[in-house]
């Protein structure tokens, strides 16, 4: 099910804990009906934000490939969040910059990656308030 429109990053968050729940996770992966649904949205709203959150790396990287190079064209930008261990060889090949593409829209972060960090820095914080 595709959902649309989250403006805030309270909104977004409310919308993935109330979504989560209804989804059935399964393979194989592909980022492509989303990014498809996207460029069609783009057609009459405009510049979009799209996050994917995946447990590893798509089954046909040449066409999801292909597919973020042409959402590149529609004025999307795509941020992939990885979560869990993957696999995540070849994400950087998936969302790197080529010449077919208007301009670099694709990033990914690894979610385990910055979860120390965040936690470190949640406890600074707490530390802080306690001073």
């Amino acid at each position: 099910t595709m959902y649309q429109h989250t403006l805030t990053a309270s909104g977004a968050i409310e919308s993935y804990n109330s979504i989560v729940r209804t989804i059935e996770m399964s393979g194989p992966r592909s980022f492509s009906p989303i990014l498809r649904h996207a460029m069609d949205q783009s057609q009459t709203s405009g510049q979009h934000l799209l996050f994917i959150v995946t447990s590893g790396l798509p089954e046909d990287m040449v066409m999801n490939f292909e597919h973020i190079v042409e959402s590149s064209w529609h004025d999307i930008l795509v941020i992939i969040i990885g979560v869990g261990d993957g696999p995540w060889t070849g994400m950087a090949r998936l969302t790197k910059c080529t010449k077919e593409k208007k301009f670099s829209n694709a990033s990914y972060l690894l979610l385990d990656m910055y979860a120390e960090k965040i936690d470190f820095l949640r406890n600074i914080v707490l530390t802080a308030k306690d001073l």
